[in-house]
């Protein structure tokens, strides 16, 4: 029995080998097969005096780590929710109108006058109620006189109905008054309205005023024009402190912007950009276009953005890719590979294949291909380059001719 479970071992264990070493062949062939794929990379020789004469560059390759980012162009809308549709209180026609769309305007600033006739109705009603005012309140007085003389002469000289029938009037003639008084307080209320901190009124014209500092970006009226509380706002004035700048990205790339991530905008590429955060990611596709809005509110304290322009913009999305950072002018193309020139020994530059990451602002992520520590030729690699492409025309011609 021992013998029949040695031989069954013995049996099993060769069949492993045999397949580890099937499984071997197969590795080596793979691995063979990729290295076929990529062309021969050459080592480049270049003396420290034709690297001076070319200008040539070197950098160091070090660890880091480049967040992926979309950019493209964008452009600058106003915030509606910080914008004032002003109507006139009263109805009237228009006198002058005395800013232009555009215009940036002050707290305060006129911005049209009209003759108000309403105001002029009311003006003229409250001079009619307050001379009734004065009407009742001299009855009051002279019923209030009656009154207390009827009542000395209460049981002689006047009868009690006739000292009661008095007392009946001047409650009348009060009553009168406090009616009277209402209505002047109400006509003061309504002729109040015209001096808000939209309008003011003098001699039966309002000038309508800014309520903030901001940009007049609609006028919708013009001299001799009526106007009233019931039509269209004729100005609407913004406070464009803060802004939206819109990006539109493709739908794959926008399902990896999250609120929050940081973003850039530059009115000039000389000028530093604006920082913000992504406030808002649409999550419809626009079907025109088959892009997604992406929302980020601005500081615009300076003025700088306008409603309307166009802004390039930059936006980081959630993750970053690690590796080594080397200048991206170091990045060649030979024969279809990405490769860099790494120097190896004193006048000696490998070309070596990378696998490439985001970029930078002039910089680059290397996944594969470039270690820590290395150095890269950057400025002039092309010089490298094309010594390489010369070389092995060169080696490939045969006698070489």
């Amino acid at each position: 029995m021992t013998c029949i479970w040695r031989k069954f071992f013995l049996g099993f264990l060769g069949r492993c080998v045999v397949l580890c070493m099937a499984l071997s062949s197969l590795i080596v062939s793979v691995v063979q097969a990729q290295q076929a794929e990529l062309p021969h990379m050459p080592t480049v020789e270049i003396s420290a005096a034709a690297i001076k004469r070319e200008h040539i560059q070197m950098a160091v390759a070090v660890k880091g780590a480049i967040s992926k980012h979309v950019g493209g162009l964008a452009y600058v809308e106003a915030d509606s929710r910080n914008t004032v549709r002003i109507r006139p209180i009263g109805t009237g026609r228009v006198i002058s109108v005395d800013v232009l769309q555009g215009q940036n305007v002050h707290k305060g600033q006129v911005l049209l006058k009209y003759q108000n006739f309403v105001m002029s109705d009311e003006k003229d009603r409250l001079a009619v109620t307050q001379a009734a005012l004065q009407e009742a309140r001299a009855q009051q007085a002279n019923a209030q006189q009656l009154y207390q003389r009827g009542k000395m002469l209460s049981g002689g000289a006047l009868s009690v109905s006739e000292v009661e029938r008095r007392k009946i009037a001047l409650q009348e003639a009060v009553a009168l008054v406090h009616q009277r008084e209402a209505e002047v307080h109400n006509l003061l209320e309504h002729l109040g309205r015209y001096d808000s901190n939209t309008e003011q009124s003098h001699n039966g014209v309002s000038f309508i005023v800014s309520p903030l500092d901001g940009t007049v970006m609609n006028v919708s009226v013009a001299s001799g024009q009526d106007i009233s509380e019931n039509g269209a706002p004729p100005i609407e004035i913004c406070d464009l402190s803060h802004v939206w700048v819109v990006t539109q990205v493709d739908a794959n790339t926008a399902s990896e912007i999250r609120k929050g991530n940081e973003q850039l905008t530059w009115t000039d590429p000389d000028e530093p950009p604006i920082q913000s955060v992504v406030d808002i990611v649409e999550g419809n596709v626009d079907a025109a276009t088959q892009h997604v809005l992406i929302l980020s509110l601005v500081n615009n304290s300076n003025g700088q953005l306008k409603v309307g322009m166009y802004v390039q913009t930059r936006i980081f999305l959630s993750h970053k890719v690690s590796g080594v950072i080397i200048p991206q002018a170091a990045v060649q193309k030979f024969e279809g590979v990405s490769v860099v020139f790494v120097k190896t020994s004193a006048g000696h530059y490998t070309a070596r294949p990378v696998t490439l990451g985001p970029s930078l602002d002039g910089n680059i992520v290397i996944t594969e291909g470039v270690s820590a520590g290395d150095t890269v030729v950057t400025n002039g690699s092309f010089i490298l380059k094309e010594q390489a492409v010369f070389t092995q025309d060169t080696q490939t011609t045969p006698n070489g001719g």
